[in-house]
C-alpha cells in the first residue's frame, strides 16, 4: 500500500504509515480487508533453535604466550637514537608526483 502523504510504500495491514505517521485507514477501507500477520511469525522460524551455541574456548592456554618483548620497561624506554630515519627517503616520498595527485584527489570534497 502507498501512502496518500508521502508516498512511502508499506505493508498492507499497517494502518499509519511508517515514515510521515499518516493515518492509512481509508486507503485500507478502499483496498479491502487484508490478512493481518501472526503476532510471532518469522521467516526464519524454523532455522531457529533453542540451544544457546557452545562458548569459545580458546585453543591454546593464553598464559603460556610470552608478550615480554612487547612491553618496554622503564629501562629499555626508546630515545631518539633509537630511530633510524634517513632524510633522503621522506624527502623522495614528498616529491613523488603520483603520490601527490593520489593525495590529492582522496582530499577533494
Amino acid at each position: 500500500m502507498r501512502c496518500t502523504k508521502c508516498g512511502n510504500i508499506s505493508w498492507d495491514h499497517i494502518s499509519i504509515c511508517n515514515t510521515c505517521g499518516e493515518d492509512l485507514t481509508e486507503v485500507q477501507k478502499q483496498l479491502g480487508q487484508f490478512p493481518q500477520p501472526e503476532p510471532d511469525f518469522s521467516w526464519f522460524q524454523d532455522l531457529v533453535t533453542e540451544t544457546q551455541p557452545p562458548e569459545a574456548t580458546p585453543s591454546v592456554d593464553l598464559s603460556e604466550i610470552d608478550v615480554s618483548d612487547l612491553i618496554v620497561g622503564e629501562e629499555e624506554e626508546l630515545g631518539d637514537s633509537d630511530i633510524d630515519i634517513d632524510i633522503k627517503e621522506i624527502e623522495d616520498v614528498i616529491e613523488d608526483e603520483e603520490l601527490q595527485k593520489v593525495l590529492e584527489k582522496s582530499l577533494e570534497p
